[in-house]
């Protein structure tokens, strides 16, 4: 019986121990919680409030940013009216490097035409990658600084009439190669239409386009670019004898090299297909005498280019004359093998070159960039006056874009001027007459030499040239490999 009542008191007093060991326990959690809240107390309570002006004084840097900014309406340098608004900001402090390719980009299509194009914006094989044009292109990479967000809102202040009229997706500079199309040649590729605002420039230094070029050999046919003029025999004024020609003529050889040089090109607008190119260039001077080469020769080189050539032969048929020279060189002779000496100078032609934008094909780009869609005119916080995005989709380049020199591969033909020549040295003939000593030829009415002085061309002459391939646009394909696009 002993033994029986002993183990309940060994058990009772094992869980006698184990009761207090937990009440310790508990006593110690709860005093370690009591201290953990008193410094978490202690720290809220030593926190202090810092004022606009001290928390102006800290620094530091966000990976995002957000801004807001009202600016007032307004109208562009080219008339085009906006509307204030309040622009709404989100973007990224940081730098986005990127290369893509783009097999067809088209925005802003509709059923309408507007210069006879569907869309705003319509490109064919876009790529952007970094400044390397080389074949190693494909691992370079164009970089996006502090890419953002924007949001055009019109009547912020009100909350029944404030609407989202634009957004655009922008950096605040871009920097990198823009390929359009697949390969520079005669056939136009790439870039089909363009809506936005650009500047273009063959580079910095010059702030002008500027290029070089260089024309095919031509032949002057006398009898489908008659001169009409008057000459005079020993410089008698008493003596003359009115003229046209009527056969024969001379060689013009080739020349390369002519420089030129143009205001840079702002394209601002919807729709665009072409650039309006506007220049002049110096043609060099004709010197003619029978010495020279019947084919020509080109002296000098550069803007001091002068052409030789020998003048004739030429037919040229009388007119009309005076009294005394009717009597050895009557109305209706015809004069043959007349070899011309002096010079044709001061000549200059306005060249207006209609640049198809498929042949514009490498932009090196290093500027601020957007591309926006709005419902009316904006004009988009840090652009240029001139710089409003019209209704559709919008693309922008704050800074020049530089095309290097504008070279055309192709020789121009200079016989689309020969028209002109002919009348404005005709022209100048009729005031200034030619003369000649060669009395034999005269009579003889065969061999005749004819001086006609230093020729004047006052006027400049008209060219019109449209879709030049050029050879400054050549780039490689944003691919490794052979490939033309990937």
């Amino acid at each position: 019986m002993a033994t029986k009542l002993a183990l309940p008191s060994v058990v009772t007093s094992i869980c006698m121990g184990f009761d207090r060991m937990r009440n310790d326990m508990r006593k110690k959690i709860v005093t370690i919680l009591a201290v953990l809240s008193l410094m978490v107390i202690a720290k809220a309570q030593a926190m202090t409030e810092l004022k606009d002006h001290q928390l102006s004084l800290v620094t530091g840097q966000a990976l995002i940013e957000m801004g807001k900014q009202f600016q007032p309406g307004g109208t562009s340098s080219e008339g085009i009216s906006y509307n204030g608004m309040t622009f709404y900001k989100a973007g990224l402090n940081a730098k986005l490097d990127l290369n893509l390719n783009i097999d067809k980009l088209q925005l802003g299509c509709t059923s309408g035409v507007m210069n006879g194009q569907h869309c705003d914006i319509d490109i064919d094989h876009l790529s952007l990658s970094g400044m390397d044009n080389s074949a190693s292109r494909a691992g370079s990479s164009a970089t996006l600084t502090k890419p953002y967000f924007e949001f055009a809102v019109k009547n912020d202040q009100s909350r029944t009439l404030r609407e989202i009229t634009g957004i655009r997706m922008s950096a605040e500079q871009a920097a990198g190669l823009l390929s359009m199309g697949t390969e520079n040649s005669t056939t136009p590729n790439g870039l089909n239409t363009f809506s936005g605002y650009m500047n273009v420039q063959s580079d910095e230094a010059s702030g002008q386009i500027h290029g070089l070029a260089h024309t095919s050999s031509a032949y002057f046919n006398a009898a489908t670019y008659p001169v009409e003029g008057k000459m005079v025999v020993f410089n008698a004024s008493g003596l003359w004898a009115e003229f046209k020609t009527t056969n024969g003529g001379f060689n013009i050889p080739a020349m390369s090299g002519l420089p030129f040089t143009a205001d840079a090109i702002s394209v601002n607008g919807k729709r665009i297909t072409s650039l309006p190119i506007n220049t002049t260039i110096s043609v060099p001077t004709i010197y003619l005498d029978n010495s020279y080469p019947s084919s020509g020769q080109v002296s000098g080189t550069g803007a001091s280019q002068t052409v030789q050539t020998q003048g004739g032969p030429i037919d040229a048929k009388v007119t009309d004359c005076s009294f005394f020279a009717c009597l050895v060189a009557p109305e209706g002779r015809t004069f043959t093998n007349v070899f011309m000496s002096g010079s044709i100078e001061n000549m200059k032609a306005d060249v207006t070159i209609n640049q198809g934008l498929g042949y514009i094909h490498s932009l090196p780009v290093d500027s601020p960039f957007y591309l926006s869609f709005q419902k009316e005119p904006v004009n988009w916080p840090d652009s240029a006056n001139a710089d409003v995005a019209r209704q559709g989709w919008w693309m922008s380049f704050k800074n020049e874009v530089n095309l290097g020199s504008v070279n055309p591969v192709a020789p121009i033909d200079v016989a689309t001027l020969f028209p002109q020549i002919a009348a404005q040295v005709g022209s100048y003939l009729s005031n200034h007459p030619a003369n000649t000593n060669d009395i034999g030829g005269v009579i003889g009415g065969d061999g005749l030499d004819v001086d006609i002085g230093n020729v004047q061309v006052p006027n400049p002459l008209n060219l019109t040239l449209t879709d030049l391939q050029l050879s400054g646009q050549n780039f490689h394909p944003n691919c490794f490999g052979s490939a033309k696009f990937c």
